[in-house]
Order: C-alpha cells, then structure tokens, then sequence
C-alpha cells in the first residue's frame, strides 16, 4: 500500500511489473476507506480496470446517434454546396442501427471472455479463475437479450410498423429495460456504483434516462410522421376519357 497523495498506488503498481516472473503476485490490494477519493481512486488505477471502463460499452448506445447527426449535417452542408439532394438522417439512423448493436454485442462476449466485470456470486454459472469461484453469466443473459431485440426490432421493421427514424429509438428503449433488469445480478466493487441514486447502481440511472429520451424521440417521430402524412396530396381518381 502507499499514501495515496505522495506516491501514488498506481505507481506501486507499474514497479511491481518490474519483479522477477518467477515471482508471481496474483493480489495487490490497497487499503483505504471509500470516503477518502483520492485513495480510491488510486487503487482503482492500480487495479488497471475501474468501474468507470465500462463507460466506452454504455456510450456508444448514447453518443452514436449524436456523432451520427453532426456527420450528417456536416454531409448535408457539403452536398447543399455542390447541389445534390440531402442524406436523409432518418433514414441513415435505421440503417446504421443494426450494426452499432451488433457490436455492442461482441463486446458484451468480450467482456464474458476476459472477465472485466461479472455477475454476483453463485453455486452455478461461469467459474472466475481470478475469484476462484463460480459468477452469474450477467454478460451472455445480455447478449441472448440483445440478439432478440435486435431480431424482433427487424420484424416490426419489415411489417411496416415502424416510422422512419424509430429503429434506433425502439432498439435502445428495449434494450435501457433489459439492462436495467440484469444489473441486479451484476457485482459491483465500488458502493458509489452500487448505490448511485435511490438505490439503483449507476448503470440503472443511465437506462432510465435512455427510456425516457427514446419514449420521447419515438413520440415525436410518430407525430412529424402523422403530420408529413398529412401534407402529402391525395391521389385522384382516374378518370376513363369518353370517346
């Protein structure tokens, strides 16, 4: 261990590298009390994969479609220079959909693979070889949920039932309610990650926030699309010519 605000444990951590390999040190633990941060935070640099990692799986749910508008506008004003017709942001939303979600679910089969997080402690499911004990496959659940989602989303897609831009919206609101569900069966470390706000883990605040946003954009897509409906002309009936 080491006093946190003179040499760091993160730095304990990188001369540890330096020993012998015939010396093998599978534990390092850095003893400090969760209301003093800076030592916190310091055993979370040591231990090389903090709470917080998990921000770049999660974000990319968030900040895609984000990226993704300010690609098309930036599109949209260079073709409005050379006067061709605009990318349609919709539409390109949809199409991108699938494949945002996809690799969020390769990355869900990475974590299961390295171990980076886990379920809570069990009598069955996948044997930690670092906790030496058995975990809830937290992590494939998600996976088996997400290619669901992603299939019945498709579904209602080629039935029709879906308006232009709502791929994305409905994709993310379903998935917000199953990772809401599963972080009950996740183990957190950290107690500000276990209890962020009311109770709920960090990750559960960020779902409802991404259900709300998505109701919310599904709402408003359903009511541009009803009003584009609206402006369109009604086809007129075909009229025989007399002879």
């Amino acid at each position: 261990s080491a006093a946190p605000t003179s040499y760091t444990s993160a730095e304990i951590a990188e001369k540890l590298k330096a020993f012998p390999e015939d010396l093998k040190i599978r534990y390092f633990y850095n003893i400090c009390g969760t209301e003093d941060t800076i030592a916190y935070s310091s055993a979370a640099a040591a231990r090389g994969s903090g709470d917080m990692s998990k921000v770049a799986i999660f974000g990319a749910v968030i900040f895609a479609p984000i990226f993704l508008i300010i690609s098309v506008i930036l599109e949209n004003l260079g073709r409005r220079l050379l006067k061709k017709d605009p990318v349609s942001l919709r539409n390109t939303l949809d199409l991108l959909t699938p494949g945002i979600f996809i690799i969020l679910t390769c990355a869900k089969f990475g974590c299961a693979l390295i171990g980076c997080c886990h379920g809570v402690g069990c009598t069955f499911g996948v044997y930690h070889p670092d906790l030496h004990m058995y975990v809830f496959p937290v992590q494939i659940c998600e996976v088996v949920c997400m290619m669901l989602i992603i299939y019945l989303v498709s579904i209602l897609e080629s039935r029709g039932k879906l308006r232009p831009g709502m791929k994305y919206f409905v994709t993310a609101g379903l998935y917000s309610v199953c990772r809401f569900f599963w972080e009950f069966f996740r183990y957190y470390d950290s107690p500000l990650m276990r209890n962020f706000c009311l109770g709920m883990t960090m990750w559960q605040a960020c779902c409802l926030m991404v259900l709300l946003v998505s109701v919310i954009m599904i709402l408003a897509l359903h009511s541009y699309s009803g009003a584009e409906k609206k402006k369109l002309p009604e086809p007129q009936p075909h009229r025989k010519k007399r002879k």
